[in-house]
């Protein structure tokens, strides 16, 4: 058997073939039990977003379904965060526990930790390699503030993706608030590059004197 998926208006609709030719399934979000402990390749998705990898591992953003997801060595697929309900909850515990709102890209940092833009909930949540979920930036509320303070109390607005350097500073693409974020290791947000419209302009000038619009995708060297 072999199966496409394809996500459509908040339904999950595949084919399958059959003796009889094609048939289709829909199936509403979330798909019951979420497919885990089954090979990946059978398992049908929502709208994938961010992927991270390690030594042994594929991680991603399972968006539509607000969970994100391994699939290890072998081709089997997991759920490590998200009870597939679109809200905000579950600091200080098991991250499975937890509700994320559609999240999108993410990042794994050297000790295993895993950062993941929570896109509709403003936020940027880690998931430690215990397994215990924590906000790292953003109050939920979808706004520019903060700069230069705890990254908690900070706004943020529909961040998309994020990026950890080698000293642990975590950049974000806060793309409606058309900026790139930093929050360093002790926790202060600032803003790395944009002035704040959605504009282009600035190129060789001062990250903070250019214009970016609706940044997406973010990425380091080194």
């Amino acid at each position: 058997m072999k199966v496409h998926p394809t996500a459509v208006f908040g339904f999950l609709v595949f084919f399958y073939l059959t003796g009889m030719g094609f048939a289709l399934v829909e199936e509403k979000f979330p798909y019951p039990e979420f497919g885990d402990g089954q090979p990946a390749l059978l398992v049908p998705l929502g709208l994938v977003d961010g992927i991270a990898v390690d030594d042994q591992n594929i991680y991603f953003s399972d968006r539509s379904n607000h969970l994100i997801r391994k699939i290890n060595h072998q081709g089997i697929i997991t759920t490590i965060a998200g009870n597939g309900i679109a809200d905000f909850r579950g600091d200080g515990g098991p991250a499975l526990q937890a509700s994320l709102n559609c999240p999108a890209g993410l990042v794994l940092d050297s000790q295993g930790n895993i950062y993941v833009a929570d896109r509709n909930n403003h936020r940027v949540r880690k998931i430690s390699r215990n397994g215990i979920i924590t906000t790292v930036a953003g109050n939920g509320i979808g706004d520019y503030s903060g700069d230069d303070g705890p990254a908690l109390e900070a706004s943020l607005n529909l961040p998309s993706d994020v990026a950890v350097d080698r000293e642990g500073n975590l950049f974000i693409s806060d793309r409606s608030n058309n900026r790139i974020r930093k929050v360093d290791p002790q926790g202060t947000i600032t803003t790395y590059a944009g002035l704040g419209p959605a504009w282009y302009g600035g190129d060789y000038d001062l990250a903070l004197d250019a214009y970016l619009k609706f940044p997406f995708g973010i990425a380091l060297d080194g």
